[in-house]
């Protein structure tokens, strides 16, 4: 099992006067579920996307198994990292390629297994083309959108998943779905 540590990690926004991240130091063991809780403004966010490598620490190390991230080529990080974001971002493409987006050689047997673990499969099934159905955001719900963005992180079949407010795009009626496709998505790895 991975184990994410960050080490003395700064992070302060260009604009911000006080430093968003200061000193930070934690380890994450394998497989284990942790909650990251703060106010708005905290970094809760700020730190999935250091993870996620969108910025790098100004000061201080992100590490898995003791290898600094910024050693690690995109395609290592991701095949380690998964982050599943509030407000999942879905390409003009089909729904398999959009489900798919973290391993294009999936299958579709794999595509459909993930979609069915998280719950989303049945209204893919609905739409004009199926999976090859192209996405465009109007078609689908704030909750069917973070289904597949579910589906995604569970094809990539990282070690360690990232969830940052993964429920706050669903409606109500979503709800339910999306807690099936998270127990599915998080049994046995690193969570944050």
């Amino acid at each position: 099992m991975s184990v994410l540590a960050l080490e003395k990690v700064n992070y302060a926004y260009e604009k911000m006067a006080r430093k968003l991240l200061e000193n930070v130091t934690i380890e994450f063991e394998g497989g284990k579920f942790y909650a990251i809780l703060g106010g708005s403004g905290a970094g809760k966010s700020t730190g999935a996307a250091l993870l996620a490598r969108m910025w790098d620490p100004q000061a201080g190390t992100i590490s898995i198994d003791g290898v600094d991230i910024r050693g690690l080529s995109s395609d290592e990080l991701y095949a380690k990292v998964a982050i599943l974001l509030q407000d999942v971002q879905l390409l003009r493409a089909s729904v398999r390629d959009n489900i798919a987006l973290s391993r294009p050689e999936a299958t579709d047997e794999q595509v459909r297994a993930a979609s069915e673990a998280a719950q989303i499969h049945e209204r893919i099934m609905q739409l004009p083309q199926g999976y090859d159905t192209i996405v465009d955001n109007t078609r689908l719900s704030g909750g069917e959108r973070q289904r597949i963005g579910i589906a995604r992180t569970l094809l990539a079949d990282t070690p360690i998943v990232v969830l940052d407010e993964a429920t706050a795009a669903a409606d109500p009626d979503s709800e339910w779905a999306l807690r099936q496709g998270l127990d599915h998505l998080l049994k046995g790895r690193t969570v944050l």
